[in-house]
């Protein structure tokens, strides 16, 4: 029985785990912004979205991935000073991201194995 708790616990935690491609360096800033738009980059400084050219990986043919580039908007260094009320919705794209809870992995395992405690 404690085998069974043991492979029912590693398949709860992987579950929890994302299998994507990071997304590039100072892209998330621009998310839904056209170029010439403020933003912030990821080390926190002020920035304006301009057009630039991103790669990511390709699985489609199988591994090893081929890189494979394309247009996107990354936020660069030099930003001029955008009035409060034209950069308001900034904060909006990050609210509409997506990401991943491991800890809801240990939670179910947690209930999972008071339920079953229980009943024994």
């Amino acid at each position: 029985m404690s085998a069974l708790r043991l492979v029912g616990g590693v398949l709860l935690l992987s579950a929890s785990f994302a299998w994507a491609d990071l997304p590039p360096p100072d892209v998330s800033g621009c998310n839904g912004k056209e170029p010439g738009a403020s933003c912030k980059r990821d080390d926190g400084s002020s920035g304006t979205c301009a057009k630039a050219t991103c790669t990511r990986n390709d699985y489609s043919e199988g591994p090893p991935p081929k890189t494979v580039a394309y247009d996107c908007v990354r936020c660069t260094e030099g930003a001029a000073p955008v009035p409060p009320e034209v950069d308001a919705g900034a904060g909006d794209a990050k609210k509409a991201s997506c990401a991943a809870v491991p800890g809801g992995a240990l939670v179910a395992l947690a209930a999972w194995l008071l339920a079953r405690r229980r009943h024994l």
